[in-house]
């Protein structure tokens, strides 16, 4: 529980800002775990996601809830992209993907113990609530929860669904 206590705060809460497509320069730089990882709006820039995703996880010690965008059909693979490194918010080398929406569950499920989704979806046209319709934004996103241990919430399903709501 947060405590009244100014300095017991600060030294229960860290952060750190990491460069996913560099690794540490040292064995002894870039290897805490974190009890909850965020990433959103990471992966889909990335060149080598299962990679990210790899590290990601290892840098996890309960949860990691990823959002990103996500291709909802075709081949169930990372979909490689090239984006215009000039462009704030692109790919910073130049390549990004797309991966299938299965891929990303596919690669969570090997990563942790239990994987999640969300029953809902943000309301944004971006998130899709119904995933068997045939036309979808040009950028989908979802949202996905990686878990050491099971997560007992009526909002989450261990299963990827068809069919999501709003709040």
């Amino acid at each position: 529980f947060p405590s009244h206590d100014k300095e017991a705060n600060e030294e229960r809460v860290t952060t750190e800002l990491l460069d996913v497509m560099l690794p540490p320069p040292s064995k002894s730089e870039g290897t805490s775990k974190f009890d909850i990882v965020f990433s959103y709006g990471l992966l889909y820039h990335c060149a080598d996601p299962a990679a990210v995703l790899n590290y990601l996880a290892s840098r996890t010690r309960e949860i990691l809830l990823l959002e990103t965008i996500v291709r909802p059909d075709g081949p169930v693979n990372i979909n490689p992209i090239e984006e215009d490194q000039s462009l704030a918010g692109s790919a910073l080398h130049g390549t990004g993907c797309r991966p299938h929406r299965q891929w990303v569950w596919n690669e969570l499920l090997a990563l942790f113990n239990f994987v999640y989704v969300p029953t809902t979806q943000p309301w944004h046209i971006e998130f899709p609530i119904d995933w068997s319709l045939p036309t979808y934004p040009a950028a989908t996103r979802t949202v996905y929860i990686g878990s050491r241990t099971p997560l007992h919430n009526k909002q989450l399903s261990e299963t990827l669904l068809s069919k999501q709501t709003r709040i």
